[in-house]
This record gives structure tokens, C-alpha cells and sequence, in this order.
């Protein structure tokens, strides 16, 4: 059995990795200009087909893709993007892949519960390497399912404190953390 490793490659993939780590950060934490250096000028972003989580859309160029951010800043309190599996096929300067994600949107449900939308999400992506730098030509999301929970807050006065059991205990100390350690005294 052949494990030569192609380290050119590997490099090229972890570069191209890059770009959707970079991605969720600029959603997470609403930097739109991180998203002008990993989309080319004429990019595409979009949402196909219409799904009960909203209408299709279509952003072209930077201009247009570089409002995303503030879109999702002004729809949920907080937005958490994390990267899993990735699959690339480079050929010359282009490539294509498909990037899986699980997008959490933490919002206030009518009843003022807190509420999470966690999105399971496979994105189609293109990629051209331009001076050395691989950017995304298009980005098309793919919503496989998703799942609404409540979850809960901690109060930033007094953070939940959790029992050994995971209950609410009184104190404002997360101990749910703090694997192997006691909070009795004795």
C-alpha cells in the first residue's frame, strides 16, 4: 500500500480550509472585510432553493456579500458557525469542494424564551487561486435539516452555576466545566 503524502497539496487543502474558518468568523463577529479578501470581486453567495428558514437569496461581488454579516448581527443575538468535514479537488488554479457546517442562531422566542436554531448546513463551494491566494468564485449553502431548542443564558451578573448532577444550584459558579473537581467543602 502507496501512503506517500503529497505535502504541496496538503498545504493547498489547509489553505483552502482556511477560507471557510475565515468565513464563519466573519459571520460569528460581523467583519465584513474579511470577507472582501476571501471572495473575488464578481463571487457569488446564495441560499437555493427557498426553505421555511427564509427565501432564496443571491449576493454577487463584495458589495453585496460583505452585508451578510450584518444581516445575521441584526436578525440573532449571536451567531455560531463551526467548520466540519471538507472535500477539495483542485485542478490548476481552480477547485471545487463542499464544506459541512453546523450554524447555531441564538434568538428570543416570542414567549422570551432563548431560543437556538441549529442549522446542519453542506456548502458548495468554488475556489480560484489568484497571486497565490485561493478565494471562493461561489458559495452555495445547502440546508440539510435543522433543529429549534431552548437553551439557557447564564446571567452575566451572576453565571448559572450547575450542581455535580447538572441541576441549577445557587452561587453563580459554572461547575459543569469543571470535570474532576469538587465544589463541596469537607
Amino acid at each position: 500500500m502507496d501512503i506517500a503524502v503529497d505535502f504541496a497539496a496538503l498545504v493547498e487543502e489547509m489553505q483552502i480550509r482556511r477560507l471557510a474558518q475565515l468565513y464563519a468568523r466573519a459571520m460569528d463577529h460581523n467583519e465584513p472585510e474579511i470577507l472582501s479578501a476571501i471572495f473575488t470581486e464578481d463571487a457569488v453567495l446564495s441560499i437555493d432553493p427557498e426553505t421555511p428558514l427564509g427565501p432564496p437569496f443571491h449576493k454577487r461581488g463584495h458589495a453585496e456579500i460583505c452585508t451578510v454579516p450584518s444581516i445575521l448581527k441584526a436578525a440573532y443575538l449571536r451567531t455560531h458557525h463551526v467548520v466540519r468535514n471538507q472535500t477539495v479537488t483542485i485542478d490548476g488554479n481552480r477547485a471545487a469542494g463542499e464544506t459541512y457546517c453546523i450554524a447555531a442562531h441564538l434568538f428570543m422566542a416570542a414567549n422570551n424564551i432563548a431560543t437556538v436554531r441549529e442549522v446542519t448546513i453542506r456548502y458548495q463551494d468554488r475556489y480560484l487561486r489568484e497571486n497565490g491566494q485561493w478565494r471562493y468564485t461561489a458559495r452555495t449553502l445547502e440546508i440539510d435539516w435543522w433543529e429549534l431548542r431552548p437553551v439557557n443564558l447564564p446571567d452575566a451578573s451572576a453565571p448559572l452555576e450547575l450542581d455535580r448532577n447538572g441541576s441549577a444550584a445557587a452561587g453563580g459558579v459554572d461547575t459543569l466545566f469543571m470535570i474532576g473537581t469538587s465544589t463541596e467543602s469537607g
